[in-house]
């Protein structure tokens, strides 16, 4: 179908919108959304017909089983990957922004900070930076290519620090100071995410032994039933 067609067919939103989730699912997916599009209105249609024919008060559960599809579908194909994408990037940062920090602290500039952390760091946060660097390579500003690779960071930390850099290096501020405090950042969410783990394992331990308690006294109960039974 026309791409043309398409865009009429499809509110401007939900087009920018999985552009905006395409671009987060990394550089190795390969995503046609407007292929996904054309499937989940055709899929959709068809679920509503059968729903509507097969179900009992089919014209209660048809748009209520095809609004779940419409909205699952979507979550299958692009936020359970870009959340795990984020959970990686978010465990990467750490490591690579210090290896950054260090390089920096060492008189190196910006590009080839990032160049060293990209060796000393392989994964999927090198990766994008990788590809912003080689796009320097071929004559792109860095800031221009910085500012390209946020929007396929699905981290809110990391993009605000990728960020914090464009705005330091394009007005010429302290870039190891600015990294030095993004780290700061970064450190202190990963202790307020420790802090939460930790403040949820009385509640799983109580939950634990609810459970058990409860299974326990079924079991009290049931065994002299079942060995009347079995009588």
């Amino acid at each position: 179908m026309n791409k043309e067609i398409i865009k009429r067919l499809y509110l401007p939103g939900t087009i920018k919108k999985l552009k905006r989730k395409e671009n987060m699912l990394g550089l190795d997916a390969s995503y046609d959304i407007y292929s996904f599009l054309n499937k989940r209105l055709l899929a959709c249609i068809i679920i509503f017909l059968i729903s509507l024919i097969i179900l009992p008060y089919g014209y209660i559960f048809a748009p209520l089983i095809t609004i779940l599809y419409y909205y699952l579908v979507e979550y299958i194909c692009f936020d359970i990957t870009i959340q795990k994408r984020s959970k990686v990037i978010d465990r990467e940062s750490l490591y690579f922004f210090e290896t950054v920090l260090i390089a920096l602290e060492n008189g190196t500039s910006l590009k080839k900070s990032l160049e060293k952390a990209c060796l000393a760091n392989p994964g999927e946060l090198a990766n994008e930076f990788n590809k912003a660097l080689t796009e320097v390579n071929l004559g792109k500003d860095l800031n221009k290519s910085l500012k390209d690779m946020q929007k396929r960071i699905p981290n809110n930390m990391v993009q605000y620090i990728i960020l914090n850099i464009i705005n330091t290096n394009r007005f010429g501020n302290n870039i190891t100071e600015s990294v030095a405090n993004q780290l700061r950042n970064i450190k202190d969410q990963d202790l307020l995410e420790d802090q939460k783990h930790l403040n949820k394992i009385p509640i799983y331990v109580k939950l634990v032994s609810f459970l058990f308690v409860s299974l326990t006294l079924i079991l009290i109960i049931m065994l002299p039933v079942l060995a009347n039974m079995l009588k």
